[in-house]
């Protein structure tokens, strides 16, 4: 993500109400984000969701096609970092 696409998500994620960012004391240039209450009490039902679309997601693939799969999505995000890093 590029620096302004973040910030906006982290304020829209604050206004929300599901974190807090605070400006750490020792090093001004960073900040500090951490998960609200609300954010923490929906951790189950995200696991679970995450789990019915990893399910829906690998359907009838083998572990193997599964594997390779994640490797070539490595690949490509690799390839991704690097364009941007030129």
């Amino acid at each position: 993500l590029g620096k302004t696409t973040l910030t906006s998500m982290l304020n829209r994620l604050e206004r929300s109400g599901h974190i807090i960012q605070k400006t750490a004391e020792k090093d001004k240039r960073k900040t500090l984000v951490s998960l609200t209450n609300k954010s923490k009490s929906l951790k189950d039902r995200y696991e679970a969701v995450s789990q019915e679309m990893t399910s829906l997601f690998y359907k009838e693939l083998t572990e193997k096609q599964i594997d390779d799969f994640e490797i070539i999505l490595k690949h490509i995000l690799s390839n991704l970092n690097k364009y941007e890093e030129e």
